[in-house]
């Protein structure tokens, strides 16, 4: 959320002023939740060959998808699957940061 609120006085808004502003915080916070799940996602290899994981465990036993198979790299339709809902979030808050 921070990343978002961030980039407000580089982006702008759509009229100049406070209330815009103030207006424009919502859908920042959203841009920056989102960047911030597509940063976890885009690592997910990467974080995990360093032992971490950063996707919820509780998403993880959803989908059947052991921290085993994380951290030795299967990609079966269980990862697939927890990708795809993964992406849910992030679209969501794009999608309202660019068509509120």
């Amino acid at each position: 959320a921070t990343v978002g609120l961030m980039t407000l006085p580089i982006m702008g808004t759509a009229t100049p002023g406070k209330a815009a502003l103030e207006e424009a915080k919502e859908p920042a916070i959203a841009l920056g939740i989102a960047l911030q799940i597509t940063n976890i996602l885009r690592d997910v290899g990467e974080d995990a060959g360093r032992g971490r994981i950063y996707i919820p465990k509780e998403d993880m036993e959803k989908f059947n998808y052991t921290e085993e198979e994380l951290f030795n790299g299967v990609i079966n339709e269980n990862y697939i699957d927890l990708m795809k809902f993964s992406l849910i979030t992030p679209l969501q808050k794009y999608y309202f940061f660019f068509f509120r």
